[in-house]
């Protein structure tokens, strides 16, 4: 199964290179001005932490790390920090954040490098332990596309699901929202790109890798949250569209609010679809659902 999903990745890379110059395929690698893609990795932090910041350089097929080239990490204008990938392709530094906040870095091949590679974004939210935080999920939650629809169209075509953007931003001053997909880590450029152009508020953004993270993505989203539940136990909201996303989140102890669209003409269809969700969800149609908004808000009813 897993060498199907490699094949399956290869196969999206090989479409990129067969259109390259293209806007689209550009928002994923651009064959003709890269022969390696870096990979960052969003963290979440503690207040008062050092913070081991990670990214990782991968020739284009996405399957394997380029070891001993040297990476630099950029904030602010200023390299914080130089680190040669090991051998897997991972280079790390260490970071300590002055202050809760956001904080963006930049991360590319350092001066000499013989590897061609885009900046890459990382994302480094910085908290304190009582933070209170919402998990959503990506594509049919806060996308209106689904996966292949993401993968073909140019990232300015993608609409955003409703008022998804606008009730994140609402929620984000109570709570940091972090986006967990079961889109491939190669796609993190084109996603990172729609996040900020629709205009979704800032968190860490994590992906599901290929070469570590279970086939199963109800698995690999069990397990990802289990881990950062262990740090923020005050994670506590998940939204999205699928069984496995529901399951995921109920597994966890997370109230899960699963968006699904009931039109008249399909109700007979949607009551079966539905009918394959776990016990103990929360259905809504939109993101403007008043009762879901009283329950996450109430200080603001």
């Amino acid at each position: 199964m897993r060498r199907h999903t490699i094949l399956f990745v290869t196969a999206v890379l090989s479409c990129a290179a067969a259109f390259a110059g293209c806007e689209w395929s550009r928002e994923i690698i651009d064959i003709e001005e890269e022969d390696s893609l870096i990979v960052p990795f969003d963290v979440l932090a503690a207040d008062g932490e050092t913070v081991v910041l990670q990214a990782r350089l991968e020739y284009i097929d996405g399957l394997s790390g380029i070891r001993g080239e040297t990476l630099e990490f950029e904030y602010d204008g200023r390299v914080i920090g130089r680190a040669m990938t090991n051998s897997e392709g991972v280079a790390r530094v260490e970071f300590e954040p002055p202050t809760v906040g956001d904080y963006e870095f930049k991360v590319r091949p350092a001066d000499g490098s013989g590897r061609r590679a885009a900046p890459a974004p990382l994302t480094l939210c910085v908290r304190r332990r009582g933070q209170e935080f919402i998990i959503t999920d990506v594509d049919k939650t806060i996308s209106d596309a689904g996966y292949f629809d993401f993968v073909r169209k140019k990232a300015k075509n993608i609409k955003a699901m409703k008022d998804s953007a606008k009730m994140l931003r609402e929620l984000s001053g109570r709570y940091t929202i972090i986006y967990l997909t079961g889109r491939e880590d190669i796609f993190r450029r084109k996603t990172k790109i729609w996040l900020e152009d629709r205009d979704f508020p800032v968190g860490p953004v994590f992906f599901w890798d290929v070469q570590r993270d279970e086939f199963s993505h109800e698995r690999y989203k069990t397990e990802l949250i289990g881990r950062l539940k262990r740090d923020w136990p005050n994670i506590e909201i998940g939204f999205g569209d699928l069984p496995g996303d529901a399951a995921a989140y109920l597994a966890n102890g997370l109230r899960a609010y699963i968006i699904r669209r009931e039109g008249k003409e399909d109700r007979e269809e949607e009551r079966a679809e539905r009918a394959k969700f776990p016990g103990g969800v929360t259905f809504i149609e939109s993101w403007k659902d008043k009762d879901m908004r009283k329950e996450l808000l109430p200080e603001d009813d």
